[in-house]
């Protein structure tokens, strides 16, 4: 896939194949969000390059259909390279009560953007975020100025999978992900553990929790509510507490002298 310096040149393409002249560009509004939604978009103040996230979804959406792919395979899995495995990946073909799979924590106020697991049926209408945002702007925009905490891709795509009526499973987490000498990734600088020789962790409390998936019997249960994992570290077993350097990291808005204005909370 082309690497851009600018990723709205791929959302302004999505927002030309809409059919709807009158909202073209019109995405563009979202920067003026407080959150990471738009980062990687020039001329958008947001942290982080989430815009890249939505705009490889998309890509991926067009690669898939070119290829004819989603008649070829019975489950699809969008995950990351940067990923290790404590061991044999979950037998996910055994869930059958939910539309989406996910690894247990990891969700920032959201669902978790980093190991997505669904049938072929389900699977563009599961990465489909990226047109919703960008063809119905008006709509998105009304949902996400409601929002009280710091937008990222998490509590969209929460959002969005609502609203599409899609039910979510966790499934025991085995996998944490790591950074190696040369990765360009910019929202964490990783952190050294002494198990790990060749990396650096990415976000620091993924290995306790994967070892503790290794033995973990998965619900079959859909979730309705999000576990807050990360307002709350401890609870994972890790001592350390999540990395500071991970901008994803849940930040409540603080209030400014006006109430109609909002400011995001961190950097």
């Amino acid at each position: 896939m082309e690497e851009h310096k600018d990723w709205g040149v791929v959302l302004q393409l999505v927002s030309e194949t809409c059919g709807n002249a009158e909202i073209v560009g019109k995405w563009r509004d979202y920067c003026n969000i407080p959150g990471l939604l738009m980062g990687g978009v020039a001329n958008c103040e947001h942290r982080s390059h989430t815009s890249v996230l939505f705009a490889f979804r998309w890509m991926l959406q067009q690669k898939i259909n070119k290829l004819q792919l989603l008649d070829k395979y019975d489950w699809f899995i969008l995950t990351r390279a940067d990923e290790l495995h404590l061991c044999e990946h979950f037998d996910f073909t055994t869930m059958k009560e939910s539309d989406i799979l996910l690894p247990t924590g990891e969700h920032y106020n959201g669902w978790s953007d980093r190991h997505l697991i669904t049938r072929s049926s389900m699977f563009m209408k599961m990465i489909n975020i990226t047109k919703e945002l960008v063809c119905r702007p008006d709509y998105w925009l009304n949902k996400l100025e409601e929002v009280d905490y710091e937008l990222n891709i998490e509590v969209v795509q929460k959002l969005i999978w609502d609203d599409m009526r899609l039910t979510v499973s966790e499934h025991p987490r085995s996998i944490f992900i790591v950074r190696s000498t040369g990765d360009p990734a910019s929202w964490s600088r990783g952190r050294s553990h002494p198990e790990l020789s060749r990396f650096n962790l990415k976000v620091y409390q993924e290995i306790s929790n994967a070892r503790r998936g290794r033995f973990a019997v998965p619900s079959t249960e859909p979730l309705t509510e999000n576990k807050f994992d990360a307002l709350n570290p401890k609870s994972q077993g890790e001592e350390f507490g999540p990395d500071p350097a991970d901008s994803r990291v849940f930040r409540p808005f603080q209030e400014s002298s006006s109430p109609d204005n909002r400011s995001g909370g961190g950097t």
